[in-house]
């Protein structure tokens, strides 16, 4: 993605060595680019998956630590795992029940959790609990989320101008069942290899329409597909892909809040002499009564309302962002999203022809909104039918399906990708696919266990950590598709028909969209128990749902509709484009989230924020680079750290 080799001519049996020269500017935006795309072009989820932060101090793993080598245990152990200048986190396996609703095994899974500590010890006055974290997806891993966001989110949680008067929380985020470095994992391919190869031959296919061939052939993919991963399902009773519903997860959830209850009381034990007659009150552990905090973004607030529903006395606050239609979820239709993905399309034109050259690069003197767009509708149409031949040390081709990808993950995150999209679009104009070359690069390169991966993060991780990302795609289709109802009868006329009508919804990403559905028509795999409604709760206390005026794939409307069922919730919007809240920066936002968690109050009735900075925009005259994007969110405190899934 941001290397400047090009596929190499065969793979050979070892992986090809990583470039150490510094990244450039554009190379670096680039990787925020391709950690999106390797999540949604691969495998299309939704969420919000960090973004890179250029030049942040890195998280770098102790060397000892392996997830896999941890005992997992019933009570939470923490231990150090990851830590910088900044930050020192620390980790715990934590054992609970494969099947929490009808006994059917005494079997039990691990989850991987990770704790990022108060700046205040439990004792403290000022020590607030615990929040915990769930980064969407579905499939989405919250220890490497809490890893790269937690910067945003205190800043947010901890805005109060006087800091005598702030609580401050331990974070807390965990894999969920399935997923990363919980155990086990949901895997639908025999080796890393396999599955890389799979996943770039889909990639390749192109999107939906983007050839006379590409429905029949993306839908035998997918029969393929959902037809082996479910083989294991039929041969073990125990196989774990049963048992991955949401409504495990909320379980899940509240095992780690009665848990960390049980760590407040000894830590507070611990730090007080072992005395436990001098633990004030509210420190003590309260079994079957801990109430949860949270924070889930898109796939998140599904898992957020999930738990409300269930559990609707154990909420103490739960901030529900970039919020899922979850009766059009649990329908696997993936219809509802889409209605204001054009709405910020077109904010991409008119951000862009308010800003100009060269502030966008698709703009020119006297540029409107609608010449932008036939401008992109050009590069696109070109595209189609000629694709772009890069000539270097590998060849390289640009095509239709690879910028249609681009458009779709620079929605998500219009603040630092709208200026990348826009240069891309105006390079390939040009004949020039340099800058695309990049990611396709990435992308193209074999996920080998030799070699070391590109993390947002550090620039390295462990091998082990990429092997867990790639799994963590195949548990985005078992989640998915065994929350919502079975679509074993989908015919392939009924999944023409849908990708056409989420086609004509949204020109711009339906095609990408409609693949929801058709990967779970194959996938046979039925969950033990899931919770499909009411989506209603008398909570013990109100929810907030916050929604975009214009997000690509959570619709403002889906927070209003949903925050109808519960007790006294409420609702803000945030005047902006991008999904979820963190996607563009605001003070107004960050001081009702402050607010929120702090003081327990919600926003008046029919709140609005707007947002501090836009796509293009320029401060004293000058335009905001990628590296200034970046460092301004971070001193904005929330804002564009969190990129997507579903």
């Amino acid at each position: 993605m941001e290397k400047t080799a090009l596929l190499p001519q065969q793979i050979d049996s070892e992986c090809p060595q990583k470039s150490d020269q510094r990244l450039t500017i554009t190379q670096r935006a680039l990787l925020l680019f391709v950690v999106l795309t390797n999540v949604y072009g691969l495998y299309l989820t939704f969420a919000p998956w960090p973004a890179p932060q250029l030049d942040a101090p890195s998280i770098t793993n102790n060397t000892d630590f392996d997830w896999f080598r941890q005992p997992s245990r019933r009570e939470l152990q923490y231990q150090p795992c990851y830590s910088n200048a900044e930050a020192n986190f620390e980790c715990a396996r934590l054992s609970v029940p494969l099947d929490h609703f009808n006994d059917t095994t005494s079997a039990e899974i691990s989850l991987a959790v990770i704790r990022l500590p108060a700046a205040v010890p439990p004792t403290h006055p000022q020590y607030g609990g615990a929040i915990l974290f769930n980064p969407g997806g579905p499939g989405g891993r919250g220890v490497n989320f809490l890893l790269r966001g937690w910067k945003p989110a205190a800043a947010a949680i901890h805005y109060g101008q006087d800091a005598n008067d702030t609580k401050y929380y331990d974070f807390i985020s965990f894999d969920p069942r399935g997923v990363g470095a919980s155990a086990p994992m949901i895997s639908c391919f025999s080796n890393t290899l396999s599955r890389w190869t799979w996943a770039l031959r889909i990639w390749e296919e192109g999107i939906l329409g983007s050839s006379d061939a590409a429905f029949g052939r993306l839908w035998s993919m997918s029969r393929a597909q959902g037809g082996s991963c479910s083989l294991s399902a039929i041969r073990d009773p125990d196989d774990i892909k049963k048992f991955v519903s949401t409504a495990s997860a909320a379980t899940d959830m509240l095992h780690i809040v009665e848990r960390h209850g049980e760590w407040r009381e000894a830590e507070a034990a611990r730090l007080l002499s072992g005395s436990k007659a001098a633990i004030p009150q509210h420190l003590l552990y309260s079994p079957g009564k801990e109430k949860i905090s949270y924070w889930g973004y898109s796939y998140g607030t599904y898992l957020g309302m999930t738990f409300a529903s269930m559990y609707p006395d154990r909420i103490s606050r739960l901030i529900l962002d970039g919020v899922v239609d979850a009766e059009d979820y649990v329908k696997s239709l993936w219809f509802d999203n889409l209605i204001d993905t054009e709405k910020e399309m077109k904010s991409f034109y008119s951000y862009c022809a308010s800003a100009g050259y060269p502030a966008c690069a698709l703009a020119k003197k006297g540029s409107t909104s609608a010449d932008v767009e036939a401008r992109v509708s050009d590069i696109l149409d070109s595209l189609l039918h000629n694709p772009l031949p890069i000539i270097g040390t590998s060849p390289e081709v640009i095509t239709y399906s690879d910028v249609k990808h681009l458009i779709f993950v620079s929605l998500y995150s219009p603040m630092a990708m709208f200026p990348v999209a826009a240069n891309i679009l105006a390079d390939i104009e040009q004949g020039n696919g340099t800058s695309m070359a990049y990611r396709i690069r990435e992308i193209h390169e074999p996920y080998c266990p030799s070699q070391d991966a590109i993390s947002i993060q550090s620039n390295q991780t462990k091998p082990q950590e990429r092997k867990l990302e790639a799994l963590s795609q195949d548990a985005s289709t078992g989640i998915a598709c065994t929350d919502g109802d079975s679509q074993q009868g989908l015919s392939r006329d009924d999944a023409r028909e849908h990708w056409r009508e989420l086609e004509k919804m949204s020109p711009t990403i339906g095609p990408m969209w409609a693949m929801f559905r058709m990967r779970c028509a194959h996938y046979t795999v039925r969950p033990l128990y899931r919770y499909a409604g009411p989506w209603t709760g008398n909570t013990s206390f109100p929810i907030l749902f916050i929604g975009n005026s214009a997000d690509p794939v959570t619709p403002v409307r889906n927070a209003r509709k949903m925050a109808r069922g519960y007790r006294s919730a409420g609702v803000l919007e945030q005047e902006s484009s991008g999904h979820c809240s963190t996607s563009a920066p605001s003070r107004c936002t960050r001081e009702v989230i402050y607010r929120y968690f702090q003081l327990g109050e919600l926003p008046e009735p029919g709140k609005h924020c707007s947002a501090d900075q836009y796509p293009f925009e320029t401060v004293n005259g000058s335009t905001i680079s990628i590296a200034e994007v970046s460092d301004s969110f971070l001193t904005n405190g929330l804002a564009g750290a969190f990129m997507p899934v579903v």
